[in-house]
């Protein structure tokens, strides 16, 4: 604006007078950022705007508005936008102000959707127009503001139950707009005005004062209040004074707080939820509502104790890093859960009567007496790094379900369950006395890992479905478990030979050593068998005849691997396995093979497998035989693999997907079969009729070629072709013309991407990019540094 301009707004009688045109610049500002459908409009047409030709002139000559006409000779139409959107929605804001009834017609209506990307909309096109209203007319501000906090608890629906940075995010985005309003209305010399907000998030860094005129301005209807490492507004506000009215507050969150008056919370009957994190209560006691269900107290110092027992309502407790003092802190009957860690109780925790506590979790946690904590209803139990002199007696727990005890010291105590418990999980425990487990006649999962049992046996259940040992001795079988189906041994010292029951159907072996063998040939029922660093002396490896799949890894096989009569075998894996005196020998019901790492001495003939669908070979030496394959074979990669036959594929009529790395074909061609769609060759010899060979390829979509020389051959792509990537690739000028020229004549669109790729003769590049700008139908990016990169896409 020029200062004519200016002068014209500093005069009240000039804006008097054009009050009328004003109005109407304010009516076009409110209805284009708040159509009834649809989105904001901040550039619009002015043949469709409602503007009169006299109000649109003051516009312009104002410089309210900027008006560009249409370059077009045979429209002569133009459009009109604001000079800058700020000044658009202070328009609508005093629009809104003359005419309150537009709030709840349109404004309300727009934002009635749920979830968070409708609360974001509602605050991002509210957010200026709302600040604006504040210093023109603060109670539909207030209005406003309120429609946003009603936004806001409805996607809150979403957070319920738990805190997630996206609800915390929310609510601080919404608490400093509604400062920034309180801030305008504050220019504007209102006085005892109230601005809703019913979810505080205040950060170290925003201002105290204005803190403190938020919580009493909404002490009656605060909902939730969150204040993070502001230490010296904590001070001031919570000393109990301006909480005290605050009775329909359900969540406070305080972190590196002081407080030096110590804080009541007993007015706040509907407060449910308590986060501390580092808040220091000065010697206070904290005092509580009885409605409160969900505590959490991380690093606090609570020398003036923690009264609990009359929160009659109270569910969830967690206490980390707590310091107590010596007072004993007496639960409610209804609390369902306690998660400690780092906690030394002096006193401790007692339960009353009748407690209905079913989860106890407890890390680094000093007791003296834990049977306090354990009624008859708890049913899970989780200890880590806890001392109990006294040892664990749960005998009378009829419910325990679960036990999971990592580091516990049970002194010279036995460890006494009841015998409904159905998974127990022991970490790094020593028994002294043992540890039978036959009077547990529902246990279903035994999980046991460094755990020595001093010369004692494991007594297991029959009831028992999974075990997993890990470092232990075992000594016996586990013949008699005749519901055992996982069986996970890691690291584990066989006293005698393992017995296994019919029943198993899935075995996991790490660093076993066997030498008796391993005998399954009586488990009907074994499906997987997985064997790693598994020592099966001069045995052989004897199986049953339902077994589907069987992996194997770094396992010596002395005589051999003879599978051919396992007739429902379907996957086999072998990972540097080493074959002594007989190869590898296979049924026809295989469908999967990976092999890695595997010298065959003999031929290794899949003719026979009509099931085959996928063949992985990594590091194989197939000695001085090549590799017959069966015609149904759909998928193909081989990796560091010599073949001195050559691979024959034409006959393979289902096969789809072929990748072959650094594969030594002798010499030979390797000719293709017509199904094939995606083709992967990484430093593979190209000759001429393998490059001619492609365009009799009517399926591939797919063509991938890493480290090889091009130079000497066209090569000539069908048209069903998709996606053609080239690394590190040599080329020559005619090949690349060759490949642009069979891209712009595909029906269809496709791209090609070669990246560090040479092409010679270097100084012929820009015939290249010459027939590229004469194409219309190919779009490309080119960059020559080191290396050229080029990529081209068919539209």
């Amino acid at each position: 604006m020029n200062t004519t301009q200016l002068s014209l707004f500093s005069d009240k009688l000039n804006i008097r007078r054009c009050w009328t045109y004003f109005i109407e610049i304010a009516r076009e500002a409110f209805e284009q950022l708040f159509p009834q459908h649809g989105h904001q409009s901040v550039v619009f047409n002015s043949n469709l705007s409602k503007l009169n030709e006299h109000a649109k002139t003051f516009a312009l000559q104002c410089g309210i508005l900027n008006e560009k006409k249409s370059k077009s000779l045979s429209s002569r139409t133009s459009h009109l936008s604001f000079t800058h959107k700020t000044m658009q929605e202070f328009f609508a804001a005093v629009y809104l102000c003359e005419n309150k009834d537009q709030f709840e017609r349109i404004i309300v209506p727009r934002y009635q959707t749920q979830g968070t990307d409708a609360y974001k909309m509602c605050i991002n096109e509210l957010s200026q127009t709302f600040i604006f209203l504040c210093g023109l007319d603060v109670q539909l501000a207030d209005k406003m503001s309120n429609l946003m906090n009603h936004k806001l608890g409805m996607n809150n629906l979403e957070f319920s139950g738990y805190r997630c940075r996206s609800s915390d995010e929310l609510r601080y985005q919404l608490t400093d707009l509604v400062a920034q309003g309180v801030q305008e209305a504050d220019k504007n010399d209102f006085r005892d005005f109230c601005l809703c907000l019913r979810y505080i998030f205040f950060c170290a860094d925003d201002s105290q004062i204005m803190c403190n005129r938020l919580i009493q301005m909404n002490q009656l209807q605060l909902i939730s209040l969150t204040l993070d490492s502001c230490r010296e507004t904590a001070v001031t506000m919570c000393g109990g004074l301006l909480l005290e009215q605050c009775s329909q507050l359900q969540e406070l969150h305080l972190k590196d707080i002081a407080m030096a008056g110590g804080l009541s919370l007993q007015h706040c009957v509907q407060l449910q939820n308590l986060t501390f994190c580092r808040v220091d209560l000065n010697g206070h006691e904290l005092l509580l509502p009885d409605n409160i269900t969900s505590i959490d107290l991380k690093d606090v110092a609570m020398a003036g104790g923690l009264r609990l027992e009359h929160c009659s309502q109270l569910q969830n407790l967690t206490l980390c890093k707590a310091r107590l003092g010596d007072h004993e802190v007496l639960l409610p009957v209804n609390i369902t859960s306690i998660n400690m860690k780092d906690v030394a109780l002096t006193t401790g925790l007692s339960l009353q009567p009748g407690s209905k506590l079913q989860e106890l979790k407890l890390h680094s946690v000093k007791l003296s007496d834990i049977k306090r904590l354990l009624p008859d209803s708890i049913n899970i139990i989780d200890q880590s790094s806890v001392t109990m002199s006294g040892g664990l007696s749960l005998q009378h727990c009829s419910q325990l379900q679960t036990l999971t005890l990592h580091s516990v010291n049970l002194g010279d105590h036995e460890l006494l369950l009841p015998y409904n418990i159905t998974d127990i999980d022991l970490d790094m425990i020593t028994f002294t006395r043992g540890l039978s487990l036959k009077r547990c006649s529902q246990l279903l999962k035994l999980t046991v890992r460094r755990v020595y049992l001093c010369d004692q046996k494991l007594l297991l259940p029959d009831s028992v479905t999974s075990i997993d040992l890990d470092e232990v001795t075992m000594s016996g079988g586990l013949q008699h478990c005749s519901q055992l189906q996982d069986l996970t041994l890691r690291s584990v010292r066989l006293a005698s030979k393992l017995l296994l029951p019919a029943s198993i159907t899935n075995i996991y072996l790490n660093s076993v050593v066997m030498y008796t063998g391993l005998s399954l040939q009586h488990c009907s029922q074994l499906q997987k068998l997985t064997l790693t660093s598994v020592q099966l002396g001069d045995h052989e490896l004897q199986l049953p005849d339902n077994i589907t799949d069987i992996d194997l890894n770094r396992v010596t096989l002395t005589r051999g691997l003879i599978l051919q009569h396992y007739t429902k075998l379907q996957k086999l894996t072998l990972r540097r396995v080493k074959f002594v005196d007989k190869d590898l020998s296979l049924p026809a019901s295989i469908t999967n093979i990976y092999l890695n790492d595997v010298n065959m001495y003999t031929e290794l003939s899949l003719q026979h497998c009509l099931q085959l669908q996928t063949l992985t070979l990594t590091s194989v030496r197939l000695a001085n035989h090549g590799l017959p394959l069966p015609d149904n074979i759909t998928s193909i990669d081989l990796n560091d693999v010599t073949m001195t036959g050559g691979l024959s594929l034409h006959h393979c009529s289902k096969l789809q997907d072929l990748t072959l790395r650094q594969v030594n074909l002798d010499g030979q061609e390797l000719q293709l079969p017509d199904s094939i769609t995606d083709i992967d060759l990484h430093d593979v010899p190209m000759t001429g009729k393998f490059a001619m060979q492609l365009q009799r390829c009517p399926k591939l979509r797919g063509l991938t070629l890493r480290f090889m020389n091009l130079q000497r051959h066209l090569i000539q792509l069908p048209n069903s072709i998709i996606k053609i990537y080239l690394l590190n690739i040599a080329l020559s000028v005619k090949c690349v013309l060759a490949l642009v020229d069979q891209l712009e004549n595909l029906p269809h669109e496709a791209t090609c991407e070669m990246e560090y790729c040479r092409v010679e003769p270097s100084n012929k590049h820009k015939r290249i990019l010459k027939r590229l700008w004469q194409s219309s139908k190919l779009y490309f990016n080119f960059r020559e540094d080191l290396e050229t990169k080029i990529s081209i896409k068919k539209t």
